[in-house]
């Protein structure tokens, strides 16, 4: 003897199979067999942004790399004290001013941070103005750059006390 759902699952699947005139067929259409290409528009190249933008671009570049000539004297001193504190105990003299010079370290990474907070927010009004950013882009790319190496040898650092 067959079970109840059975027969329910039966009566469902019956349902499914009767012809209805009350939905569109989705068969392929004539006009969905047209064949032929649109034409892509013509789109003018994004205008550049205004002078006072471009300005600001040097300012800033400069800005970066006095930040990162300055964190890199800075990190000469840092590593000497980190190289000192390898191996010291946590809270030890030698750790603490290591630690302090981290400090400086990552305060002076900041300047440069700014900057390029900065160049961002000029690409970012460009792009949304629909400017070109064409000459924002390698200024903000150079920056990031030098706050990547700053990152690298921050964490090399980090690192290297922690052990």
């Amino acid at each position: 003897m067959k079970s109840a759902p059975y027969y329910l699952a039966l009566l469902t699947l019956t349902g499914c199979a009767a012809q209805t005139s009350d939905y569109p067929s989705l068969a392929i259409r004539d006009v969905e067999l047209a064949a032929g290409r649109m034409a892509v528009p013509e789109v003018a190249p994004p205008a550049a942004p205004p002078r006072a933008t471009l300005d600001r671009l040097e300012p800033l570049m400069a800005e970066a790399r006095a930040a990162h000539a300055a964190f890199t004297v800075a990190a000469e001193q840092t590593t000497t004290r980190v190289r000192a504190a390898t191996g010291a105990a946590s809270g030890s003299e030698s750790w603490s001013v290591a630690q302090v010079a981290l400090a400086d370290l990552r305060s002076r990474r900041s300047s440069a941070v700014i900057a390029l907070a900065d160049l961002d927010r000029l690409y970012i009004e460009a792009s949304s103005a629909g400017e070109s950013t064409a000459e924002i882009a390698p200024v903000r790319s150079e920056v990031a750059q030098l706050i990547a190496q700053e990152d690298s040898l921050l964490d090399t650092l980090i690192g290297q006390l922690a052990r």
